[in-house]
């Protein structure tokens, strides 16, 4: 120590063990400077001064994968070109180029359940 200070080496040996102490210390910087009586801009400082730099590409969060994504508009419903109304009121639309043999069949179905 000269003139009551202490030497750059030390300093920086007395803020490391102030630093690992607060990391190990689950408080707030605000906290833990408070409850040892340090100033909390000078800890700000030794904290980045001592803490290594970290690579640009390094992250603490998940990688983020986009996927393509194609949006096509939905396909046009077909032209009802006929509407059939069965006895008990049910309505049945019929686009073109139905098969006349299926169109046969569920209306047989429709007239013989409650629609």
């Amino acid at each position: 120590m000269t003139n009551g200070k202490l030497s750059d080496s030390r300093k920086e040996q007395y803020w490391c063990r102030q630093v690992q102490h607060w990391q190990k210390s689950d408080q707030s910087i605000r906290a833990f400077c408070r409850q040892h009586g340090l100033p909390e801009a000078t800890f700000y400082y030794w904290r980045r001064r001592l803490t290594p730099p970290q690579p640009a590409h390094a992250s603490t969060s998940p990688a983020v994968t986009f996927l393509p994504l194609e949006v096509n508009p939905p396909a046009a419903q077909p032209t009802a070109v006929l509407e059939v109304v069965l006895r008990k009121g049910c309505l049945v639309r019929v686009p073109a180029g139905f098969d006349q043999d299926t169109l046969r069949a569920v209306l047989t179905v429709l007239e013989e359940e409650p629609c």
